[in-house]
């Protein structure tokens, strides 16, 4: 069997390549996991001088939904960008590889 490989390894490789992303995995780990930040923190808007807590689906207000979603795609355009860059700097020996693997046909 495969040794097993944390995925926080793969995500410190990634972050190398693009800065950043690190972090917002881990705000992303917050959201997708059963935790205050990931669950009661999105729908709840505590009130420290009074101790109350208003509850609801928009009890932050939209501006935090909008900041999730302009993060989100943020870092899809980055990852999108370094990958378009990684395949173009590679397209060369690709095409080199293939020309390799297929025998020409005789004319």
């Amino acid at each position: 069997m495969p040794k097993a490989t944390n995925v926080l390894t793969f995500v410190g490789q990634v972050d190398k390549e693009i800065g950043g992303y690190a972090r917002q995995y881990a705000a992303r780990c917050e959201c997708s996991h059963p935790n205050h930040n990931g669950t009661a923190g999105l729908y709840s808007h505590p009130h420290e001088d009074t101790g109350l807590i208003d509850l609801g689906s928009n009890a932050r207000g939209a501006q935090s939904h909008e900041m999730i979603c302009a993060l989100n795609l943020s870092v899809a355009v980055m990852m999108f960008n370094h990958s378009y860059a990684a395949i173009g700097q590679a397209l060369d020996q690709l095409i080199e590889l293939c020309e390799n693997a297929v025998p020409l046909r005789p004319d």
